[in-house]
């Protein structure tokens, strides 16, 4: 059953899940990226690359960054509620759930936080969470705290992964793609593969690209998934499965937390 001063962090994280919610939503109903074929009939090339949907982009970067806020908050208040009774109140500002940046700061990055007040048993406890993002540490707490950080959530844009297209694979929707690419992940270049285009009937061009009248679009059907990057962490990771994980950790830190309210 829930202590009674953990009300307000499991609104937190009931606030998170509905946002975990949306994301999962807008994923099904739109695509942030697609996958598309460029034919150029006057320079006479065929291309690859990718196409961003930034208006389903921005609106994934914000509920993204509410979630990791409200995950965030709710480890927060679970942290106060159990340090602050200890802690002289000039000093309180300071209580919040610690996180390191290497292994070597974290014992002293915990005191400052104060969890040596509550008893030794506490700060063993906390130490054994592995707060920090050096080896050994459990980095995902150390990326929830940078991407709750809202000055960073413009690191909280994600972005598209391709590594699962293969040449076969887009060879049986564009038969005179290049053989031989094992993957076709894309980067910063704005075309991926291109190859000369060769006699092939107008009709499988696709969607002519205004205002040119020799550029078409065609989008193909591939597996690309919405990854999320967190710079600082040198974080890299599937969205939904990272904010599922994130949930999942905090929800868990907070019965490990209620013990000693």
């Amino acid at each position: 059953m829930m202590h009674p001063r953990f009300k307000n962090a499991y609104l937190k994280l009931d606030n998170a899940a509905q946002h975990i919610a949306k994301v999962n939503k807008l994923l099904r109903d739109q695509r942030p990226f697609t996958y598309v074929l460029e034919t150029d009939t006057q320079a006479r090339q065929r291309s690859t690359f990718a196409k961003k949907n930034e208006a389903v982009i921005d609106t994934l970067s914000v509920v993204i960054g509410d979630v990791c806020f409200n995950i965030r908050a709710a480890l927060d208040y679970g942290y106060w509620q159990v340090v602050y009774p200890f802690v002289p109140e000039p000093k309180q500002k300071a209580i919040q759930f610690p996180s390191a940046k290497e292994a070597n700061q974290l014992d002293e990055t915990i005191k400052n936080r104060f969890a040596h007040f509550v008893s030794d048993a506490f700060f063993n406890e906390i130490v054994a969470l592995q707060p920090h993002g050096g080896d050994g540490g459990n980095k995902l707490l150390y990326v929830l705290e940078k991407a709750a950080t809202p000055d960073r959530h413009r690191d909280l844009t994600p972005i598209g992964d391709y590594t699962r297209i293969s040449s076969d694979m887009i060879r049986r929707q564009v038969p005179d793609f290049p053989r031989g690419f094992v993957n076709c992940g894309f980067g910063s270049c704005r075309r991926d593969v291109t190859w000369p285009l060769g006699s092939i009937d107008p009709l499988s061009f696709g969607e002519l690209q205004p205002p040119t009248f020799f550029i078409f679009d065609k989008e193909l059907a591939v597996p690309v998934d919405a990854f999320v990057v967190i710079a600082e962490t040198n974080y890299h990771g599937p969205l939904v499965p990272t904010l599922n994980e994130l949930f999942s950790l905090v929800k868990k830190i907070l019965t490990i937390l209620e013990r000693y309210a």
